[in-house]
């Protein structure tokens, strides 16, 4: 640039030399050549991280009330801490219903209690999970699938679906660790496939975290 160019360009910006533009890379000559170029992958943005289900109205009020689009059998306290004691939850049955007075069945029970302090859960939500497995076990309408629930889930979580499976797989599978009776009884019943039952668990986890 000249010394008249460079005062022109000092007071016109226009005036200035504009740097020439990048050629664009030559197309790769097939698509299994494209995929092999090197490539960083672009980063989500927020808004991509948390696309939800695409439901601008659904995915705020997901965030805003995580817990209000889950149904309950009754009352359930979110936000209440933890039972002290795993005598302390209200795990009460008909006769004949899931209770076993056997030595075998109360240490099961024993077991399934600590469980559920071990994970955090108050006694409102334990109450919930407990009146899900003895509806379970005396229900005969026909079962989902894995399938099934899946579809349901994806359609209600949307983006979040994976990370809130994760929380709930992980939530059951840390409790079978202490009552390895959980996991047999969620497969016998079906309550594992259980939409339903599924959006609790994960709901309670993430609460924990």
């Amino acid at each position: 640039m000249s010394d008249l160019e460079a005062i022109a360009a000092r007071f016109y910006p226009s005036m200035a030399p504009q740097p020439e533009a990048p050629q664009s890379a030559p197309e790769a000559a097939s698509v299994a050549e494209a995929l092999a170029q090197p490539a960083e992958a672009p980063k989500p943005s927020e808004a991509q991280q948390d696309a939800g289900t695409g439901d601008p109205f659904s995915d705020a009020a997901e965030r805003m009330f995580p817990f209000s689009g889950i149904e309950t059998r009754g009352y359930v306290d979110w936000q209440e801490a933890a039972a002290e004691r795993p005598a302390d939850y209200d795990l009460a049955a008909p006769p004949g219903t899931l209770r076993d007075g056997t030595p075998e069945g109360q240490a099961a029970e024993a077991r399934f209690r600590t469980a559920l302090m071990e994970a955090g859960l108050g006694r409102t939500q334990a109450a919930e999970l407990w009146q899900d497995a003895l509806a379970a076990q005396a229900s005969t309408a026909p079962r989902r699938t894995m399938e099934q629930a899946e579809a349901e889930l994806r359609k209600g979580w949307g983006a979040r679906y994976e990370t809130k499976l994760a929380a709930a797989r992980g939530a059951i599978t840390k409790a079978a660790q202490t009552s390895p009776e959980i996991m047999e009884f969620l497969e016998r019943t079906g309550l594992g496939n259980d939409p339903r039952f599924i959006r609790k668990v994960a709901a309670m986890a993430a609460r924990r975290k």
